[in-house]
């Protein structure tokens, strides 16, 4: 078994996981930005030109990144993830673990989606800007664990060659 630092030197590296990592990397730069961009939006003086080009940016932003995330899960788990299973029985307990975090993330998106969506309502307040922003930071939490942990049990498995 090959360890995290050691993958890009596996010549079947650069096929699948190598694009699993950089789809990763995507969903948790957009997720960066967006608690980055939230905090800043924050920040600003209430009605100022800055927090309404903000208001409008982070809630375009963390409803696209929602949606990403969402289409990501539906692809794994419709096709990634029962290949892995007829490839690897043995990962079974693993990928049923992936599979309750992508159900406990929906929750968590579902939640999100909520509170970046009430940033385009009339009257906005700093306190949807917070909320929104705690809703990115937990979303940012999980998905960081979330792909740690995906990429740590699916990658091996694909560099094994078995």
């Amino acid at each position: 078994r090959v360890d995290r630092e050691g993958w890009p030197l596996v010549p079947e590296f650069i096929m699948w996981p190598s694009r699993l990592q950089r789809l990763h990397a995507s969903i948790l730069d957009a997720s960066d930005n967006l608690v980055d961009g939230l905090q800043k939006t924050l920040d600003q003086p209430e009605r100022s030109l800055q927090e309404v080009l903000g208001l409008t940016g982070m809630r375009k932003l963390g409803l696209d990144l929602v949606e990403h995330v969402q289409i990501h899960h539906r692809t794994e788990d419709k096709h990634i993830l029962p290949r892995f299973l007829g490839r690897f029985p043995d990962l079974r307990r693993a990928i049923s673990l992936i599979e309750n975090d992508h159900h406990f993330l929906d929750n968590a998106m579902d939640v999100a989606e909520i509170t970046f969506d009430a940033l385009a309502q009339p009257g906005v307040q700093k306190n949807h800007v917070a909320s929104a922003l705690a809703s990115a930071n937990s979303l940012d939490r999980l998905l960081k664990r979330h792909t740690h942990d995906e990429e740590n049990i699916l990658i091996p498995a694909a560099l094994s060659g078995e």
